[in-house]
């Protein structure tokens, strides 16, 4: 029996559930992304012309009725995608490359209209759901048992033991207090979670306008060649490889001569994961998502040549590359800074053969979840000379940058604080930042980095000097803003005018590394004193 996968803390999952959404016609596999999306998401889907269904989406070339007026169209254009309620738009014939990307970014687009329309955003976004269960106890009737914790078991109705801890009430009963935290997927959280709704008092029509969205790309063809490093494979990685995956099947291209390194250290994908990252399923619990990300391109793609690594991107990539002695003062030590806070990667990327791995490669897609592995990737990317590829979403927004030789860099764009937030940012409380994700926007803009691989795989005429260098994505109100210069933030012109930006890049990280290094040392010597 499949386990039932929500989109966690965003959306109010029993009304999506309960909605009667209507599907017409298809173009390019936009019915079968649109679907597999309504899928992941928990919604029903009616592959029919319904009577008054709360909302209907035409694909295509498909005719809206006169009298429908909850709908959206949803088509695919020569080089792009549009969102619309125009009854007269046509549609275009996307190359073989782009199409599945395209259906991705329309599947993706329509259902946050839908989820906009009607009503099944939540007022504020739930960063992580549990449940507090406290049993009140009078421990002299334990007999001779002294230690609770050791020598009792809380056990709930399907045999799972459920952690817990001992307070002590200082009311003079002396009675203690047994709290137990039951988290999400459990079947005692679960049938309370699911009966609770949180809403606003007042319920508004604000910002339920219909949304009408062109986002168009250079349009790329020819057969796919060549190498690229692939960092993070969840929600937005995942997304990324399965357009490059449909971009071979559409296009017929073997894989020869195509090298794919995937760099993602989760060793263990987790049920949580199966509602945003799409390569993934039920099987494959457990395992190594770099694994099994190498496992779907090579079982998809006959020639593709794909090397999976276990590892996380620190400052030890960046600082193979310059080839920078770091030592901590006293070389005998033989212990570089960056070492010594652990944040060397370690492993088979340490190896002499990164530098020739990273230089041989065509372009950096990033997919990580920290901003500081970011701009460290950015750095490797500025010192190659070779576009690094970016995106980041989280609940309903999402941005795509891309960073070109000659632009700007992730510093410049969002200044020196992304150097010290390295905490990883999670959908699920195991990260530092936990916050609420939705297959919408890891789709969306995962299909996007996608679209920009497969245009620098492309041997036919397509330039990214004519991309986007940045794509922000509003799901509030279904709205895309679009930057065409390369060189803009606000410390572009301050960096541009001191040094190259892979230079500068690594001098801020070391320089930060060296005041933490004094910084201890001076702690040190305090407590020594």
């Amino acid at each position: 029996m499949r386990r039932t996968i929500r989109q966690e803390g965003l959306v109010d999952q029993g009304l999506l559930s309960r909605l009667r959404i209507s599907v017409i016609g298809d173009q390019g596999g936009l019915r079968d992304s649109f679907m597999s999306m309504g899928e992941q998401l928990g919604a029903s889907v009616l592959s029919e012309i319904v009577r008054s269904p709360d909302f209907t989406v035409y694909l295509g070339d498909e005719i809206v009725p006169e009298w429908d007026c909850n709908y959206t169209r949803v088509i695919l254009l020569d080089d792009g995608v549009r969102l619309t309620q125009d009854r007269k738009a046509t549609t275009g014939e996307p190359s073989a490359l782009q199409k599945g990307g395209f259906a991705t970014i329309g599947a993706a687009l329509a259902w946050q209209e839908i989820l906009r329309v009607c009503g099944a955003i939540l007022p504020v976004e739930i960063a992580k759901k549990y449940v507090t269960v406290n049993l009140r106890i009078d421990p002299t009737t334990l007999g001779e048992i002294h230690d609770i914790e050791r020598d009792m078991i809380l056990e709930a109705e399907d045999g799972s033991e459920i952690p817990f801890s001992v307070l002590k009430r200082d009311d003079g009963t002396g009675h203690k207090l047994i709290r137990a935290r039951l988290e999400q997927d459990h079947e005692l959280t679960d049938s309370l979670l699911n009966s609770l709704s949180f809403l606003r008092r007042e319920m508004t029509e604000e910002g339920s306008l219909p949304s009408e969205i062109e986002l168009r790309l250079p349009r790329a063809h020819g057969a796919l060649s060549g190498s690229g490093i692939i960092a993070g494979v969840g929600g937005l990685g995942s997304w990324a490889l399965d357009t490059l995956i449909k971009s071979f099947r559409d296009s017929s291209s073997s894989g020869e001569q195509t090298e794919l390194s995937i760099i993602d250290p989760d060793l263990n994908i987790q049920i949580h994961n199966l509602n945003r990252q799409v390569l993934y399923k039920e099987e494959d619990l457990g395992m190594a998502k770099a694994e099994i990300a190498k496992h779907r391109l090579e079982n998809s793609v006959d020639r593709i040549t794909v090397t999976s690594y276990n590892e996380e991107i620190g400052t030890g990539s960046l600082q193979r590359l310059h080839d920078v002695d770091v030592h901590n003062g006293d070389s005998s030590e033989g212990i570089s800074w960056a070492e010594d806070l652990d944040l060397l990667l370690g492993g088979s990327l340490l190896d002499e053969d990164f530098p020739e791995m990273c230089r041989a490669s065509d372009f950096i897609l990033c997919g990580v979840d920290n901003l500081r592995a970011r701009a460290i990737l950015c750095g490797i990317s500025s010192e190659i000379g070779i576009p690094m590829i970016n995106a980041g979403a989280q609940g309903f927004h999402g941005q795509f940058d891309l960073f070109t030789e000659g632009g700007s860099c992730m510093l410049c764009r969002y200044g020196l604080g992304i150097l010290s937030q390295s905490g990883p940012m999670s959908c699920q409380e195991d990260g530092e930042v936990p916050f609420g994700s939705i297959v919408t926007s890891t789709a969306l803009f995962g299909a996007i980095e996608g679209l920009a691989m497969i245009s620098i795989l492309a041997d036919g005429p397509s330039s990214l000097d004519e991309w986007p260098s940045q794509i922000s994505w509003s799901g509030q109100k279904n709205t895309i803003s679009i930057e065409y210069a390369h060189d803009f933030g606000m410390f572009a012109r301050i960096f541009d005018a001191s040094d190259d930006h892979s230079k500068h890049i690594m001098e801020m990280v070391l320089g930060e590394l060296q005041e933490d290094r004094n910084e201890e040392s001076v702690t040190s010597d305090m407590e020594s004193s």
